[in-house]
Formats: C-alpha cells, sequence, structure tokens
C-alpha cells in the first residue's frame, strides 16, 4: 500500500507541474530563453555605422554607382499592446552625415513576438525575424507575412542560423561572448546575386548587417553578359558603433 501511494502522489505532483508549465507556455508574459538575443526594453539606444551604395546601369561601361556613409541611430521609444493581445515595440530611426550633425528622424519600425515568432515591421512590410527556439537545425520563411518576390523571382526566404552562442569581435571596445548568425540568403548565379545575413548578439541584438543584392546584365547581346557585371543593385553593412541601456 505504501509503494502504491507512493507512485499516486508522484503521479500528482507530476500532472500539476506538466499542467503548470503548458499554462505558463501559454501566457503572452511566457519569455523564451532566446529571445534575449533581441532585448525588447523601452529605452534601448544602439547607434551603427552606415555604408551602402546603389547600382544603376544602362550600359557595361557606366559607372551608375552612388555611395554612401552616414550614423543611425535605433531607439526602443515606447510599447503598447495590440488588438490580438500582443505587445507591440515602436523603433524610432534617425541618421546624420557626420557625428557633429543634429539626428534626423526618418522612420518607425515595429516589433512583436507572436509565439515562437519575431515579427519586425520595417516599412510596412512583416518579416519574420527569428523562430524561436534558436537551432542549426531547420529554417523558416521570413516572407511568411508578407507578399515580397525575391531577386530569383521566388515569394518564399528561407532563412536559417550560424554559429549559434558564439564569440564575436567589432572591434577592441565592441566584444560579445555570445552570438548567432541570420543567413537571409547566399544566392550566387550568373544572372544575379543575393547575399544577405544578421548577427545578433545576447542582451544586445543587432550587432552587424550585411546585405549585397544585384542583377546583372542578362542580355546575350552586351558586351558584358556573362561577367557578372551589375546592372542594377545595392550593398549595404550595418555595424554597431555604440549601445545605451536605459
Amino acid at each position: 500500500m505504501q509503494k502504491s501511494s507512493f507512485h499516486s502522489t508522484l503521479a500528482k505532483i507530476l500532472s500539476v507541474i506538466i499542467v503548470c508549465y503548458l499554462q505558463a507556455c501559454g501566457t503572452k508574459d511566457n519569455v523564451l530563453p532566446d529571445q534575449a538575443y533581441f532585448p525588447l526594453t523601452v529605452g534601448l539606444v544602439w547607434v551603427y555605422d552606415i555604408e551602402e551604395s546603389t547600382i544603376i546601369r544602362t550600359a557595361c561601361t557606366d559607372d551608375g554607382v552612388t555611395s554612401a556613409n552616414y550614423e543611425l541611430k535605433v531607439e526602443l521609444t515606447e510599447s503598447y499592446e495590440t488588438s490580438a493581445d500582443e505587445t507591440a515595440y515602436l523603433f524610432q530611426r534617425s541618421k546624420r552625415s557626420k557625428t557633429s550633425d543634429p539626428w534626423v528622424p526618418f522612420e518607425s519600425w515595429l516589433a512583436r513576438l507572436s509565439g515562437t515568432k519575431l515579427i519586425v515591421n520595417q516599412n510596412n512590410i512583416n518579416y519574420v525575424k527569428m523562430n524561436f527556439p534558436l537551432t542549426t537545425s531547420g529554417s523558416w520563411n521570413g516572407n511568411e507575412y508578407n507578399t515580397e518576390i525575391q531577386i530569383d523571382g521566388s515569394e518564399i526566404d528561407l532563412y536559417s542560423l550560424t554559429a549559434v552562442h558564439v564569440p564575436y569581435t567589432i572591434s577592441s571596445e565592441l566584444k560579445f561572448d555570445r552570438t548567432f548568425t541570420v543567413v537571409q540568403s547566399s544566392l550566387d548565379d550568373i544572372l544575379f546575386r543575393d547575399s544577405r545575413k544578421e548577427i545578433y548578439a545576447y542582451g544586445v541584438g543587432l550587432i552587424y548587417k550585411e546585405a549585397t543584392e544585384l542583377s546583372y546584365f542578362k542580355n546575350s547581346a552586351d558586351p558584358c553578359f556573362g561577367q557578372k557585371r551589375t546592372k542594377r543593385g545595392n550593398t549595404y553593412k550595418q555595424t554597431l558603433k555604440q549601445f545605451t541601456k536605459p
């Protein structure tokens, strides 16, 4: 009887633990462990160095390259409840040409956690930036909530993780013990190149972003056909310069 009673009591305890766990997982306040790679605390401020270029050519011999370097500031300014009983976080984005210039606000982005997905609205387009838990196995569609067409004509944009929980160094002042990389695309074709990745640090968020999206001359009559000469495209690098907590 004692053995049977023990087993019965143990079963009841386990049942309570399981129920409590399931209920906790279903609340909006439940924070997934890896969510710290994209901290959502009002008052956080990130400053980045930006390098970008736009390429537009009508002929193979054209220069057609316009480049710009500037600073970008991203501030998490507020949070609010949505109609879907989720919390949305507002990011104010400002830029300046040099450090001595005043910051000029130019757009706002929104981020929210929906189930296991981190969704970021950039210029009124929703992207699934992360899918928890973080693992190098599997992938997810970053375009799940939009109708964007990729450079290869696909509506699906598969993201995957590499180098999860590894150190990464930007400079002697900016060294991070735990980071991961989201590879958004690594396509390299005779007609185009689409290479995009983002690196996040634990407790900090985005520390580096790189994107190269190029369409090459496609007409066989063009002298540079097959030489991967860019007709239209852009390159972009975003490197963390400063991170401030409230």
